[in-house]
């Protein structure tokens, strides 16, 4: 994997379902780890958590040099407490971050003692389980509308034109009163299935205001998101689309019955 300075680099929504996916070996994790290791090696990678939520409308930039991680989960096996994901931060990433967000309108906040939660380290231990990549986490303006989110992505999408790769993390459909533990790979739910393919008709018509009323239009989508912080994340890497880039499938396929896996980059 060759270093990206002025490469242009993808947006990438990964959908990170259960704490359990940092010890599986799947078809998720073979086709998210291929992906990657397609691109040349990012600067950095900027990434807006479902898990990291402001709870006003100041985005939190982590500036630490070692971030450090968040088990920020709880009734799994030890196993997953021992796991380490000792990925470098970039205060100097932060500091760009801040800046064009700043620009943009937001609030910002640089935070040197941030831990990574695990929508983001697990996903990342994946796609880069070397951990040699730096990682910049920015909070999700939860106290803000399905706009302000796509609006944070957009802020910052000229970023993929200097070696930055942005990432948000959720899930294309989370309801976790749904889940089936026993059928990891036995069954779907219509209703989720619907919705995932509502998700992927917009991202191939580009139509991003359907995106963004998606609780008005999409189908099941209160059943597919009883709240909003698993979706919005998807609004974030829709924000930071560049001209001519298509979405591109990385990964597709439902988990546990109704969790979906759909995971998609924007790229040229």
């Amino acid at each position: 994997m060759t270093e990206a300075q002025n490469s242009f680099l993808p947006a990438v929504f990964l959908s990170h379902g259960t704490p359990m996916l940092a010890l599986a070996e799947d078809d998720y994790t073979q086709a998210v780890h291929g992906y990657f290791r397609t691109l040349p090696r990012p600067r950095a990678v900027v990434v807006l958590s479902a898990h990291n939520r402001s709870q006003s409308d100041v985005v939190e930039i982590s500036a630490a040099k070692q971030p450090g991680i968040d088990y920020d989960f709880s009734g799994f096996p030890n196993e997953l407490y021992q796991l380490e994901y000792n990925c470098p931060g970039s205060p100097e990433v932060a500091i760009e971050v801040a800046a064009r967000a700043g620009a943009a309108g937001f609030k910002t906040e640089l935070n040197t003692t941030h831990r990574m939660d695990h929508g983001v380290w697990i996903p990342l231990k994946v796609a880069y389980p070397e951990a040699n990549v730096p990682v910049v986490q920015i909070s999700m303006p939860y106290g803000n509308n399905a706009s302000a989110v796509l609006k944070l992505g957009q802020a910052l999408a000229p970023l993929r034109e200097q070696g930055v790769l942005i990432l948000g993390t959720g899930g294309a459909v989370h309801n976790l009163s749904k889940l089936k533990w026993s059928e990891k790979d036995t069954g779907k739910a219509p209703w989720a299935e619907e919705f995932e393919s509502w998700l992927m008709g917009c991202l191939a018509r580009k139509d991003v205001q359907s995106l963004v009323n998606y609780r008005d239009v999409a189908p099941n989508a209160e059943l597919a998101h009883p709240t909003p912080e698993h979706f919005y994340p998807i609004l974030f890497t829709v924000g930071a689309a560049l001209s001519g880039d298509r979405a591109l499938g990385i990964y597709e396929g439902i988990q546990y019955y109704s969790l979906s896996m759909f995971s998609f980059a924007l790229t040229a």
